[in-house]
Order: structure tokens, then sequence, then C-alpha cells
């Protein structure tokens, strides 16, 4: 072969292996809408007239105006309408894929209406069989003609958002949530105190027993998640219809009469007093009573607010004594005593139920705070000793719910902080998501919890977050042998992405213990 030839060949191969075969378009959308404008057909139009097109990927897009799931619906008719105005111009509709994100993949941040208007947008892939070239005839040899095949490309949609399964981590960490029992008895007005500070009062003959055995021994059983490391591992987040909340104590209460679980009377209602936080006494006004309903997997819990008619702010004074009569209930109960007993009983007696009306009077502010309309006389009728607690000057929500089980008293953020709506930010966490693994944040300056908003194939997203804020970066996993690694990392909500480093613990318990630094 002579060299000409030879140089010949090698531009030839250099041609082939570098022939475009794809190329992309954007065409952009008024607000709110999916209709083409001329701009934008004139852009499509511009590529349909090159040959051999063996595929075409459509990705729809929209800004962050509105609701998240209405720009999901809107990015999907965006990308119908240009597949129908490509499918009319003659492209086979087997050779065009479609795809939607709404507000998930923007290119700009969104602060201005310029930045908008770019995420308004839908992005067009073409792909084109390299092009054809024939072979120039060799000026000695003759060289057989490379032959081609075209190559049909087709792009599969593959979902961003991931779903897992933690049920095994849950049941794990929330072992280690303590419980606390009580045996009540039914005929008598009782109180009990949690260990957070939170009280409990219920009036006598409250509960619906038909067994007489229960009668006298209702068994109480308290769950609290006051403390936010409680929270975490209980998976108890503060969360009502995608709005975040910040909370003044999570209860969660059952009441059972031997193995079989109680109820309250028809109409009945029990107290939930709860303090004030130091840190949002200012907005006390702004607090409710919520219950809680876990979601079809049983796991995560969306609060729902109960009537405002079973909620309100006391700021009066706990003047009586609050007695532990070891471990069982706090009770207060009615003592009445007849003219003929006054006469016939000895001095010593009478000095003592004279101490008991003393202690009856001191227990007036209680009595007019717990709307106690049915006894007139309130005392002491246990033998507490020595062991009592007075707290006084304390301010307390008083939440009286009409059923047992998931309660707490929250404040929604975006109520009361008045840069909430405006100033939102996201959060990714690089964590890469498996069964039995979540990732928590956890706001330091106000005691409010929450999961991500979506879980994508390599991170966590955090979406609609107030700006500035303090955080915990809390994630836990279990891994398929049994063993428990946690991270911890100190971030503020105006991170735009957040690492975790892991930790093995040696079971649940040790977690536990490491996780009590985030209640500071």
């Amino acid at each position: 072969m002579k060299p000409i030839s030879l140089v010949s060949f090698l531009l030839l191969c250099c041609q082939l292996s570098f022939a475009q075969s794809t190329y992309k378009a954007t065409v952009y959308f008024d607000t709110d809408s999916h209709v083409l404008t001329k701009e934008s057909e004139d852009e499509l139009s511009s590529h349909l007239a090159e040959p051999n097109i063996t595929a075409i990927q459509i990705e729809g897009h929209t800004d962050n105006e509105g609701n998240t799931e209405y720009n999901r619906q809107l990015s999907q008719r965006r990308a119908n309408a240009v597949k129908a105005y490509l499918t009319s111009s003659g492209i086979a509709g087997e050779l065009i894929k479609i795809s939607f994100f709404g507000e998930d993949a923007p290119i700009t941040e969104n602060q201005t209406a310029s930045d908008k208007s770019l995420n308004r947008r839908v992005e067009i892939t073409f792909y084109y069989a390299p092009i054809k070239v024939e072979t120039p005839a060799p000026i000695v040899e003759e060289i057989p003609e490379p032959i081609i095949e075209p190559v049909a490309t087709t792009v599969e949609y593959v979902p961003d958002s991931v779903t897992i399964n933690n049920t095994e981590l849950y049941a794990a960490l929330a072992k280690q949530v303590p419980t606390y029992d009580f045996i009540i008895n039914n005929k008598l007005d009782t109180m009990l105190k949690l260990p957070s500070g939170m009280l409990l009062y219920f009036n006598a003959y409250i509960f619906d027993l038909a067994n007489e055995d229960c009668r006298e021994r209702v068994r109480l059983q308290v769950a609290e998640y006051s403390n936010r490391s409680y929270a975490v591992l209980g998976n108890m987040t503060t969360i009502s219809n995608g709005e975040l909340l910040y909370s003044a104590g999570m209860l969660d209460i059952n009441a059972f009469c031997n193995d079989e679980k109680a109820a309250l009377k028809n109409g009945k209602k029990y107290k939930i007093f709860s303090r004030i936080p130091d840190e949002v006494a200012e907005q006390q006004e702004d607090f409710k009573g919520f219950y809680g309903v876990k979601d079809a997997s049983g796991q995560q819990v969306n609060w729902e607010q109960a009537s405002n008619r079973n909620f309100q702010v006391l700021e009066r004074e706990i003047g009586c004594k609050v007695c532990n009569n070891g471990g069982s209930s706090f009770i207060y109960k009615e003592k009445k005593y007849s003219i003929f007993r006054r006469i016939f009983t000895p001095k010593k007696v009478q000095a003592q139920r004279r101490m008991d009306k003393r202690r009856a009077t001191k227990a007036y502010r209680a009595r007019k705070l717990l709307k106690d309309t049915d006894t007139r006389q309130v005392s002491n009728a246990l033998n507490c000793g020595q062991n009592t607690n007075v707290e006084q000057g304390w301010n307390y929500f008083v939440f009286t719910p009409r059923r047992f089980g998931l309660t707490n008293l929250d404040a929604f953020w975006n109520k009361v902080e008045s840069t909430f709506k405006k100033e939102r930010t996201n959060i990714l966490v690089n964590v890469v998501p498996k069964n039995n693994t979540q990732v928590y944040l956890v706001f330091k300056s106000r005691r409010s919890i929450m999961v991500s908003s979506e879980i994508r194939r390599k991170s966590y997203h955090f979406k609609k977050l107030p700006k500035s804020q303090p955080i915990w970066v809390v994630a836990v996993k279990q891994t398929d042998e049994g063993d428990f690694m946690m991270g911890m990392t100190e971030a503020n909500t105006n991170n735009k992405q957040v690492e975790v480093k892991f930790e093995s613990f040696d079971g649940a318990e040790p977690l536990a213990k490491a996780l009590e630094k985030i209640n500071g």
C-alpha cells in the first residue's frame, strides 16, 4: 500500500470515531403553564430535520413555587406537551421516553424571577445513529468499505427516590425508651407525676371497666418522649401534615384491666399538665394539643390537632403538695365527717382533722386549677412521710384529651416565626440509604425532630427548613449482622450538604447512652 492510501484510511477512521451521536435542547415555559411557546416549537423543529433519530429522552422540571406534588404533576404535563409536538411532527412514539422531576432538580437556586424562569424547563436529548461516511476509493488498492450498523439507543428512567424498611431498627431502639407503670384506684381522684415534671390527673370513675376485679387496680402504662434522645429512640418526630412543630411534651398513654386495654367512659376526659419550655415562654398562647396517628407502616407519626376546646394555658401556681406513695400514684381524695363523729371523737383525732382541713385550704388553688367541682374538700389522704415535692410558680399547659394513645402539646414553627415562610432551605445528608437506616435532624433551639422528606439513591433530603437554625444531624443504622452504628454531627440549616461519620456500638443500650449528648 502506498503512503497516500494509508493516510486516507486513517483520516476516515478518525472521522467515524468522532461523529456526533447526541444533541441536547432546552425549551422554557411560562409560570404554571405547560403550553409550548412559538420559540419552543421553532427550537424543536430545528432538530427534527436531522436524519437517523434513534431515541429521544424528555425530562420535565418546574421552579419551587407552589405545592411539591402539584409541581411534579406540572412537570409531567410539560414533558407530555413536548412529546405530543414531536409525535405530531412524525416522530414514532416508541422512540420517546419521558421523565419528570418537579422542583427537585433545579439548575439555579430559585432566588430571583430570572432564576425561576430557567427552572421552568424541559430538557430534550436527541440520539442519532453515527454518521455514515462513504470510503473514498484508494489510489492504488481498493479498500473495502466498512459496514456500519446503526445502533438503537434507549434511555430508561431510573427513579431518584428509594424506599427502605426500618422495622427492625425501630423495634430495637424503642426498647431503650423507659415506660412507667402505675396501679391506680378507679374510685379515687388520682394525680400522677412523671419524671419530666408533667402531671396527669384522672377523676374518679373515669374508666369504663366491666370487670369488677379491676375497679381498684387499673394499670396505667406511660411512655414519655420529653427529651430529644428518647424521641429519636422512639421515632417520635414533630411533623403535622408536612409542617414542622416544636413540642412541650410527647406521651404514649395506655390503660389496662388485667391484660386487656381499658377505655375512658363516654364523654369523660383526663388532664395533662405540661410546663411551658423556657425558650418559648413568650409564645405560650400558640401551643395546642395534638393526637398522634401512625401511617400505614405503623412507624411514622403524624400529629393531628385536637379541638381547641380541649386545651388551655394556665398561668397560676400549683400551690399544693404532690406526694409519692411509693411509685404507684399521687392521689387526692375527699374526706367527709358527720356531726355525730365530731362529738364522740377524741381530741387527738379532732386535731388531726383540723390539720387535714388546713391542708385542704392550702390546696384551694390546685382544686381550682384542676376544675374539680365535684370535690368540696381536697386533702392529702396518703401517708406520704417526707417524700413530698412542692412546685410553685410554674406556668402550665392543660390538655384534656378524649382518648388514650399518643398525645402531644405543640406549636407550629410557621405560626410564631415571622420569617419562616420567606426563608426556607434544603439539606442533603450524604448517607447511603439501606434497610434499617434512618437520619434525623434535631433542632437545638426548639424541641423539634424530623426525618427526611425524601430518600434518594445516595442521600437523605430534608426540605422546607427554617434558615440559620443550629441542629444535630443524627444517623443510626443496624447492619445485616445485627451490629449498631451511629453518627452525630453538629451543623446549621444553612449548610447545603452534611457529612456523617459513623461509630460502632456494642448493642442498642450503649448507643442510647451516647445519644444523650443531644439533650443538652
